[in-house]
């Protein structure tokens, strides 16, 4: 990821001497399992756990993170 920024901020004239910070708290939230999936193949799969997923603070998908995790971190 660091590399990616460094990447991009070269292009930039006026960020190219900037420190990079990266912040891990910053990342996306992780479906674990579902990653890569589409909501209409979970919807299809299991409509219950698409709405757990999408309207649940604490529902937690099978290795990813609830909302609730994602606002700890």
């Amino acid at each position: 990821m660091q590399h990616d920024c460094q990447k991009y901020s070269a292009k930039n004239k006026l960020s190219r001497d900037l420190p990079i910070e990266i912040d891990e708290r910053l990342r996306e939230r992780s479906y674990g399992d579902l990653t890569g999936k589409s909501k209409m193949d979970i919807q299809l799969k299991d409509p219950e756990e698409l709405m757990k997923i999408r309207r649940s603070y604490n529902y937690v998908p099978p290795n990813g993170e609830s909302i609730e995790m994602v606002c700890k971190r």
